[in-house]
């Protein structure tokens, strides 16, 4: 069972203070000077919690992105209504042509036509709760599911008119601290797209995948370090029983020490404690690792439309590391900062290492003694497997640091 274990964290990417690449400074720099929205983990999966999350979401695909209508706008009657009245919803300015994102997870119910190559796609949410996105032209299809920050079609005229109704159809003004803005010029022209902001946003979309995939990783290592916990405690709580249960006869006997015996009860006591800690927590949370897999898939998501828009424009991914350099080279302030992160995640990895690597020593003593033991019979197989497990997730941590270590830069 250890072994396997084991095997299965020694084969789990270890990340810990592995830094991002490029520098945390440089990625927030691009994103301010592009009015790019900076990466933010987990922010995906949980949906937009208002209007302006999900106006966020569509500035990775058009960072001009606005609200030019709001819920209670009065409006008569057109080719999309049949009778006048309020809104009902909040319309998000973007070019034609230009991709959109779903802002909530859920399934495709149903895709309306609503007037020449206008549709409404329909997605009902998990709560029972949907969201109408109107004028647009779809790519996905009905009982596909969807995720936030997925891109699900394209523009059809030159806004997403986006209804949101609860469980009981009544429409729901999720606006929150939206504002609403008058029309921009590009909304009725095609807008100029720099090839920096284009470069800027495939940055800063891998950016996002590596943080999904640090917090994935982690997770997973952390729920496997916690069943070898949970293993090792629920062998070791029935054994000190026993030996407490014996106790009261060896003291009597003058065997043992009744200082042995006390610190015997206290030892089983404190495992006793930490194994219905450990129970109550859990291995891992599923609905976590759930959440983190559909983050990671969203990121993936978002990658591969940067990526589409910068290979529409002829710019390789050396281009854009070329991008990053030349930035940092031409910023002094920035050039500093990025020689600080450099300096601070080298201090932090090596202090790290330091205590792994003594950990890892003392580790390895304990292995040997025990192996030594187990030949004599001294010690159970299980405890010999405990130590041997141990020392193996010392090893792969300690290989992980100095894998990050060795890859501290700005940007490589």
């Amino acid at each position: 069972m250890y072994k396997r274990l084991a095997l299965v964290l020694l084969l789990t990417p270890l990340v810990y203070t592995k830094p991002l690449k490029p520098a945390p400074v440089v990625v927030k720099t691009l994103s301010s000077r592009y009015k790019l929205p900076t990466p933010v983990r987990g922010s995906f999966t949980s949906g937009a919690r208002d209007l302006a999350d999900y106006v966020q979401l569509q500035q990775r695909f058009f960072p001009g992105a606005v609200v030019t209508a709001g819920f209670y706008d009065w409006r008569s009657t057109s080719r999309y209504r049949s009778r006048a009245g309020l809104h009902l919803g909040y319309d998000v300015a973007m070019p034609y042509g230009c991709p959109f994102s779903a802002g909530w997870a859920g399934t495709v119910t149903a895709i309306v036509l609503w007037s020449g190559e206008e549709y409404g796609i329909t997605v009902q949410h998990p709560d029972g709760s949907s969201v109408t996105y109107g004028h647009v032209s779809p790519k996905v299809s009905i009982g596909q599911h969807v995720l936030p920050g997925e891109a699900i079609g394209t523009i059809a005229y030159n806004h997403v008119d986006v209804k949101m109704r609860d469980a009981n159809g009544n429409y729901v003004d999720f606006g929150g601290n939206g504002r609403v803005l008058p029309a921009p010029q590009w909304a009725v022209a095609q807008p100029v797209v720099s090839r920096e902001m284009v470069m800027a946003n495939w940055l800063l979309a891998q950016n996002t995948l590596e943080m999904a995939e640090e917090d994935y990783r982690n997770e997973k290592l952390e729920g496997e370090k916690r069943r070898i916990q949970l293993q090792a405690l629920r062998q070791k709580v029935p054994a000190l029983k026993e030996s407490q249960s014996m106790m009261a006869e060896y003291v009597e006997q003058g065997l043992v020490s009744r200082l042995t015996s006390e610190e015997n009860h206290e030892e089983l006591e404190n495992a006793k404690k930490e194994l219905a800690r450990l129970e109550k927590a859990g291995s891992s949370s599923p609905g976590r690792l759930k959440q983190l897999r559909k983050d990671l898939e969203a990121a993936r998501s978002r990658l591969n439309e940067a990526q589409k828009m910068a290979t529409e424009r002829g710019i390789s991914w050396k281009q854009v590391e070329g991008f990053v350099q030349a930035t940092i080279a031409n910023d002094k302030a920035l050039s500093k900062n990025v020689q600080a992160y450099k300096k601070n995640a080298l201090t932090k990895n090596a202090a790290k290492l330091a205590t792994l690597e003594q950990e890892l020593s003392k580790a390895s003593d304990t292995l040997k003694t025990y192996e030594e033991l187990f030949e004599m019979g001294g010690i159970s197989r299980n405890e010999l497997e405990e130590a041997r497990t141990k020392k193996q997730i010392l090893q792969a941590q300690v290989k992980a640091i100095k894998g990050s270590s060795s890859g501290v830069s700005g940007h490589d």
